[in-house]
Parts: structure tokens; C-alpha cells; sequence
């Protein structure tokens, strides 16, 4: 009798962990269904449809996360069609001329910049006593562009520097034209579409002048044994990355890259920058006290911007106010007293 009895528990007990197994299975595969993720209005990359719970994709994060974003940037930016090169660029030389000679080299380059900066501001803003509308981001924009060719190219004795800023400013504007048009062109007939715009037609043709330019540049750069110091170019330090690595680059779409990566950013900082401190009278004084200061122990050196805080403040303080979303929606064009 005891040994029924025990047998009856051990089948109770045996119905009773299949009916709370069952009941378990069920309400997690009913919180599965309706689980609803945050920030889900976000895209997902690297995820595949198989994928469930999404597993592979955090596997992936963890030990292949450079190589998941490379993919995202890729296919955001349609870095393997055609023109779109620049955005699809082998990061390691571009990051290693970068953070290993371009940052290196600011303490020597920091005087012959401020001098072509001044004679740029002077030649595109042109002092006047009247008052003038003024589209002060094409200014910017311009003496931006202009000043960082003069890094990029290896001199301007074949007067390439110009060319190489209307260049370098054109194709970072008829790009995001290329990538607005394509996005709003369903993703199945994007390769077709592609080939129909006249503004992807502009693109490549950018990218090939911009390939002659370079070209014509590494031709006439000063050889070896000649006696004459290498010029200072992150056109020719990508070369000497690129030879150390022993790995196929191609300059002239690193330098569209390095163009993409400065010219607007750094015009949209300067523009957005002017229009804070402009609207923050009370601060212009004491800018101009610091500016003057710094520069009168010995021009523009590093010392003197490392003595700048309050203009680095400024600038922090112009970032934190907008967010890279508002980094290109600029108020109408001021009337400026140039």
C-alpha cells in the first residue's frame, strides 16, 4: 500500500512538472512575440533573418564589431557604388595618417596655416564700411576648403590647390544629393537608378579629375636624392603609410575622404561657432582680450593655442548646443559688416 501511495506521488508529482513546464514554455514564447525593444525606430545592422534573439548579432559585436559598422557606413553611404569611393576606404591608412603624422605635424603647421587664413579671410571677406548680406557658410566654407588643400596637396607650384578646392567642395555637396536620391528610391531599383542621375554621372566625373590631379602631383613630387625636404601633405603621408603596410590604397580617394571628413565639419563648427558668439555679445570682449594676448608672446604657435582656453570653451560650448542633427540648418543669412 505504501509503495502505490508512493508511486501515485512520484505520477502527481510527474503531471504537475510537465503542466508547469508547459505553462513556462508558453509565457515565454508569448513575451517573444510581444516583446516590444527599446530605440526599435532604430536600424539594426549586421543582423541576420535567422537570427533569433539575436545571438549571432552580439556575437558578432563583441568580436567583429570594427567590421559591422564598416558594413553599416558602406551600405548607408553606398560606399561600393561608383563616386562613393571616398566613403569606402581602407580606415587603418587613413586613421594611422591621421592620428600618427597629421596630429604630430599641428605644432609646425600652425603658422603657415594662420598666415593663408588671414589672406583667405581678407580676400573672401573684404573689408568694407557698408552694410551686406552675406551666405557666411559658402564663405566659410571656402576658406576652409582652400586652407586644408594647402595640407593635402604636396605644394602649389603647379597651382593645384585651387582646382583641388572647388573640387574637393563639389563632390562632398553632389554626394549628399547622390545619397538623398537614392534613398528615396526603392532599394531594388537603386542599382538601376543609379546609372540614370545626372548627378551620379557629376560624382564620377569629380572622382576621375580628382584621380589626375593626384596623379599629376606624385608625378612632379620632388624625387629622391635630389636634396630638397619632402613637403609636409597628408597626401604623401598616406604614401608612406600605405608603402610601410604594403597594402594597395588609392590616394587620390583618401584625399576626397580626408576632404568629405574636414571641409564641412569643420565649416559647419566655424559657422555654428560665429552665430553663438554673435549672439552672445557679452563674451566677444573677452575672446578678443585672450586672442591678443596669446598672440603677442610670439604669433601663432602652439603655446599660443594651448593659452586659448576660453576660445576652446567656446567652441565646446557651440558643439554641445547642437547636436550633429542641427549641425547643417543654419538661420537665414545674416546681414553682416564684413
Amino acid at each position: 500500500m505504501n509503495l502505490l501511495q508512493d508511486d501515485n506521488i512520484l505520477v502527481r508529482i510527474s503531471h504537475f512538472d510537465a503542466f508547469l513546464i508547459l505553462t513556462l514554455g508558453v509565457v515565454c514564447i508569448g513575451l517573444f512575440l510581444n516583446y516590444d525593444p527599446p530605440h526599435k525606430d532604430l536600424k539594426v545592422i549586421g543582423k541576420r533573418k535567422w537570427d533569433v534573439g539575436g545571438l549571432y548579432a552580439t556575437y558578432r559585436f563583441f568580436f567583429a564589431s570594427q567590421r559591422v559598422l564598416s558594413e553599416g557606413f558602406q551600405k548607408d553611404f553606398f560606399g561600393t557604388y561608383p563616386g562613393f569611393e571616398a566613403f569606402n576606404i581602407h580606415r587603418t591608412i587613413f586613421g594611422d595618417a591621421v592620428n600618427k603624422r597629421l596630429t604630430p605635424a599641428m605644432a609646425t603647421l600652425t603658422k603657415p596655416l594662420a598666415q593663408d587664413s588671414a589672406r583667405m579671410i581678407g580676400s573672401v571677406l573684404v573689408p568694407t564700411q557698408e552694410w551686406k548680406h552675406s551666405k557666411i557658410i559658402e564663405d566659410i566654407t571656402k576658406i576652409v576648403s582652400h586652407v586644408s588643400s594647402k595640407v593635402m596637396l604636396l605644394d602649389d607650384s603647379l597651382g593645384q590647390v585651387e582646382k583641388w578646392h572647388d573640387l574637393s567642395v563639389k563632390y562632398g555637396k553632389t554626394a549628399n544629393i547622390v545619397i538623398v536620391q537614392l534613398k528615396l528610391t526603392p532599394a531594388l531599383l537603386r542599382p538601376i537608378v543609379y546609372w540614370l542621375l545626372p548627378s551620379s554621372y557629376r560624382l564620377r566625373k569629380i572622382v576621375q579629375k580628382a584621380c589626375d590631379i593626384v596623379e599629376l602631383e606624385l608625378e612632379n613630387a620632388n624625387p629622391q636624392g635630389t636634396g630638397k625636404e619632402t613637403p609636409v601633405s597628408t597626401l604623401q603621408w598616406m604614401k608612406e603609410v600605405a608603402e610601410r603596410k604594403n597594402e594597395a590604397f588609392n590616394l587620390a580617394h583618401g584625399q576626397l575622404s580626408m576632404g568629405v571628413a574636414a571641409v564641412l565639419p569643420m565649416s559647419n563648427l566655424v559657422v555654428n561657432t560665429l552665430y553663438d558668439v554673435t549672439g552672445t555679445p557679452g563674451c566677444i570682449e573677452p575672446l578678443q582680450r585672450e586672442i591678443i594676448t596669446a598672440l603677442s608672446h610670439g604669433g601663432w604657435d602652439k603655446r599660443a593655442l594651448d593659452q586659448m582656453k576660453l576660445l576652446d570653451s567656446a567652441v565646446k560650448e557651440s558643439l554641445r548646443l547642437r547636436s550633429i542633427q542641427q549641425s547643417n540648418i543654419y538661420p537665414d543669412p545674416p546681414i553682416v559688416n564684413c
